[in-house]
């Protein structure tokens, strides 16, 4: 919540530290919605200009900070809002994230809030199948499937989520 991390227990050796995703992966949305890129310690998405980081036995590296890479030449938003699907009407504070769907597996984050206009937004998606779900907590009658999109080759605006009424057992 900070952006502060530490590894223990390391072997001596070199490194290269980086933080985000892998690839053509995403690691969870930041307070803007955005998806952050693999990006190596000196803030660079590169590999290969990576700095690596040597520790000898007993020893203690600091200040290997990393500014998180977002966006790039082939990385789109999407965004929509979520409805109540009886009233129409836009559900703010609402949780919700999104699902990168691979042939074999899937990948998700949640955690970001709607504002107050029941919407939400996503930065920097590559090119893929994806789904935004509401995510359910509990005592809440807020429920809704999946809403799965495609991102091609430009931005997508204009989707809606409609939640469905939720039912009781008792």
């Amino acid at each position: 919540d900070r952006g502060v991390y530490r590894s223990f227990g390391l072997s001596a050796g070199k490194y290269k530290v980086s933080a985000g995703a892998e690839g053509d992966r995403f690691a969870g949305p930041g307070r803007g919605g955005e998806l952050y890129a693999q990006t190596f310690y000196p803030s660079v998405t590169d590999e290969e200009k990576a700095k690596v980081i040597e520790l000898f036995e007993g020893s203690e590296v600091k200040d290997i900070d990393i500014v998180l890479a977002t966006g790039g030449p082939n990385t789109f938003k999407v965004s929509g809002r979520i409805l109540d699907g009886v009233t129409g009407r836009p559900l703010p504070n609402v949780i919700y994230g999104i699902s990168q769907h691979f042939e074999s597996q899937t990948s998700s984050t949640s955690g970001s809030r709607t504002n107050a206009d029941g919407e939400f937004k996503f930065e920097n998606l590559t090119p893929g199948k994806y789904s935004v779900f509401v995510y359910t907590e509990p005592n809440s009658e807020v429920r809704a499937d999946p809403l799965e999109f495609d991102v091609t080759d430009s931005d997508l605006s204009g989707l809606a989520l409609k939640t469905v009424k939720a039912a009781t057992l008792s």
